[in-house]
């Protein structure tokens, strides 16, 4: 059955499906891959802190910057469900 034609035209579901796609494999991955996983190594490189002052100064410098990448992480995969699930609606 031909589907009725609509007065306003829709995007291509190709651009949500790969929105997500993208969001789901490049843009929540390399984050981690880029920032994270290099800290992490470089955390665990480190000495052990010789006390509580040099320790509370290493997490200080590595905390805030692996927290806002995570935070970038998260929310790229997070969006990657909503558009792929519109550029599902989408197909014909």
């Amino acid at each position: 059955m031909p589907r009725a034609s609509h007065p306003c035209p829709r995007p291509p579901p190709s651009a949500g499906l790969s929105a997500g796609g993208r969001g789901a494999t490049g843009r929540g991955p390399a984050p981690t891959a880029v920032v994270n996983v290099p800290l992490n190594e470089r955390l665990d490189r480190a000495a052990g802190p010789a006390d509580a002052a040099e320790a509370a100064a290493l997490w200080a410098a590595y905390a805030p910057r692996w927290t806002r990448r995570n935070h970038v992480r998260a929310l790229a995969a997070t969006l990657s469900v909503p558009l792929t699930g519109a550029g599902l609606l989408l197909l014909p």
